[in-house]
């Protein structure tokens, strides 16, 4: 547009330009007429006609002269716009190029949240735990959480990428490449990477968002790392939600949670697949749902080396079957001059059953039930103050008595900006059949953007 308009003022001044000797041409014999001589001044009539022709002669000379001067002019002026187009086509270029930088800018979101963290703990001791690999120390400041994440909005396409960097190294926690459907009402997006498994609510809940320093011991016993690698397609229409994924079922965080050794990292010892989902509602301000987990695997795997050097070594597996179900609600409320309140439970129980495997019978003594569940209670003050309650409950084993662990926390959450969140929180396990206390204090400050 703002080249079309240069063009036009430029085509106006060109022929303003031109027309102007042709205007003096004509305006020229008027003047000439009315300086000329009239019959009262006879005497001078010769004379007269003498300047007159003068005159004529000028003009005609002026006109003739004026010719050739015009066309340079002109073609001067066709330069200048000549060369002003180009100018313009340049700028329009560099804008365009300009625009789809800004474009793609817009579609890429950057985002992080760093927590500093200290901690105390009335079982801290100093030097080593009593099986010589984990440090007995838990009074100490650390960087619990450093997170930085992106996310890039392309057509029909979503790239996510997210690393944490604390003082153990720089680990990857997020890395989907992800169809987005935009044509049915079905919202359908299909991931390729490494995700959180789709199951209950607190396992899907950020870091940055959950009110207490860590998740409760039920998901941490039954989804260590909390992610793994496959496929993973989710869907909402109207109220409903759904999330299904295939997966490995060795998770990204291989350590002695579920397995004697940490032998195979991020790589999955057995070919079968296994399945995770999770079916919800969500109301506004009533959400919930149920999940599912079904998967086998080893739960430990022991090597014992050969009684020489030369012999083979002998590797034995505790293969089991395992199973997870779930179900999880959560209501917001708001409670007039006090401020919102968030009301959450869930409950997990799980089963891992021994199969044989490799033609080594099953042993049916090893199978271990687990049921945990999770009460976690929020109450916003204000817009700078707010108060959490969280009791969780794990059962190592259903088939044994008094080795329950009922955890009881809380404390207070301060909200300087929606950058920055305070929270000192108390918990206090309650471990049936001993006495020992492992009561911890925990201040941690939370910075994002």
């Amino acid at each position: 547009m703002i080249r079309a308009m240069a063009k036009i003022a430029l085509t106006l001044s060109l022929s303003l330009f031109l027309a102007a000797p042709a205007a003096l041409a004509q305006t020229a014999p008027p003047t000439t007429a009315e300086t000329a001589p009239t019959a009262d001044t006879a005497t001078n009539k010769a004379s007269t006609d003498a300047s007159s022709a003068a005159p004529a002669q000028t003009a005609g000379q002026s006109e003739a002269e004026a010719t050739p001067a015009t066309a340079p002019a002109g073609n001067e002026m066709a330069a200048r716009l000549e060369a002003l187009e180009a100018k313009l086509a340049g700028l329009e270029e560099a804008h365009n190029a300009t625009d789809a930088s800004v474009s793609a800018l817009k579609r890429l979101k950057v985002s992080g949240y760093i927590q500093g963290r200290y901690e105390h703990s009335e079982a801290s001791a100093n030097g080593l735990k009593s099986d010589g690999k984990t440090v007995a120390n838990t009074d100490r400041f650390l960087v619990r959480r450093a997170r930085l994440k992106t996310v890039y909005d392309g057509v029909n396409a979503e790239y996510l990428l997210q690393i944490d960097a604390t003082g153990d190294g720089v680990t990857l926690k997020d890395a989907e490449a992800t169809f987005v459907d935009t044509w049915s009402p079905l919202n359908i997006r299909l991931t390729l990477g490494q995700f959180k498994v789709p199951f209950g609510y607190e396992l899907l809940q950020s870091s940055a968002d959950r009110e207490m320093p860590e998740r409760a011991a039920i998901v941490r016993a039954y989804f260590d790392g909390e992610r793994d690698r496959g496929l993973r397609l989710t869907a909402r229409y109207e109220f409903l939600r759904l999330a299904v994924a295939l997966i490995n079922g060795n998770g990204v965080k291989d350590t002695a949670t579920y397995k004697s050794t940490a032998l195979y990292g991020t790589n999955d010892p057995n070919k079968f697949k296994d399945f995770s989902g999770r079916l919800g509602v969500d109301f506004g301000t009533v959400t919930g749902g149920v999940s599912a987990y079904l998967g086998r695997g080893p739960m430990s795997t022991t090597v014992t080396s050969g009684a020489t050097s030369t012999d083979p070594v002998t590797i034995s597996y505790d293969y089991k079957r395992r199973t997870r179900l779930g179900a999880d609600v959560q209501a917001y409320l708001d409670v007039p001059e006090v401020g919102g309140l968030a009301l959450k439970g869930e409950i997990i129980w799980g089963s891992d059953s021994a199969i044989d495997w490799n033609g080594v019978p099953s042993n049916p003594a090893t199978n271990v039930r687990k049921l945990g569940w999770i009460v976690t209670a929020v109450q916003n003050i204000g817009d700078y103050l707010g108060v959490v309650v969280r009791v969780d409950q794990m059962d190592p084993n259903t088939s044994k008595d008094k080795d329950k662990v009922t955890t009881v926390g809380g404390g207070l959450l301060g909200y300087a900006s929606n950058n920055l969140r305070a929270s000192l929180i108390y918990q206090h396990p309650i471990e049936e059949g001993t006495s020992v206390s492992d009561d911890s204090l925990i201040a941690q400050l939370q910075a994002k953007f």
